[in-house]
């Protein structure tokens, strides 16, 4: 697969929420939509950290290596079809996180290994996961594609990707041929 290469700015949409996963704290952090300067994307490993402002490299994955893609895939089309409220962007992100973890046949963030709690902002935010629960079924599958890094964060990325075929990633141009496109055009421009 194709690398790109992105700087991670913000989480936007977004809460802070409190859980566990496989009885390991996530204690007061951002979940929701990561905003890179290339394109937006959720987490696909809570396991890993990534750091405001750190330039990262990925490798674009198979989307069919991904446990779960079929319903990562409805996910991101209920997300995408929502207001977009920092509740909804948190909710997907733990949703996928449950998947990812616990597999998706029996969807729940209150029982398995990862678990969302029931207080505060992440209270609201295990009410709206559990209305996106019970809309699965109905949602449109987005495409998206699968972006890894072996020592930071994998990505689910869903800007910026052809919606042309459900479930199947399209690449993007490599640094390589923009580099030579914006390099002709300067040559151009010097003649």
């Amino acid at each position: 697969g194709q690398t790109i290469s992105a700087t991670f700015r913000s989480v936007n949409p977004g809460l802070i929420t409190s859980g566990t996963f496989s009885n390991r704290a996530y204690e007061s952090e951002n979940s929701g939509v990561l905003n890179f300067d290339e394109f937006s994307a959720f987490c696909a490993d809570p396991f890993q950290s990534i750091n405001f402002n750190e330039r990262v490299t990925y490798q674009q994955t198979s989307v069919s290596s991904l446990t779960g893609a079929s319903v990562i895939s409805k996910l991101l089309g209920g997300y995408m079809a929502s207001a977009r409220t920092s509740v909804d962007a948190a909710a997907v992100q733990w949703l996928i996180w449950e998947v990812l973890i616990d597999g998706s046949s029996n969807l729940s963030l209150t029982a398995g290994n990862a678990r969302l709690s029931n207080s505060g902002s992440s209270g609201q935010v295990l009410a709206k996961a559990n209305t996106y629960i019970s809309g699965l079924s109905g949602f449109s599958n987005y495409n998206f594609q699968y972006l890894t890094n072996a020592s930071r964060q994998d990505m689910i990325r869903f800007t910026g990707v052809s919606q042309d075929t459900a479930g199947s990633a399209v690449p993007e141009p490599s640094t390589t041929v923009l580099s030579l496109v914006a390099g002709l055009a300067m040559w151009r421009r010097r003649r």
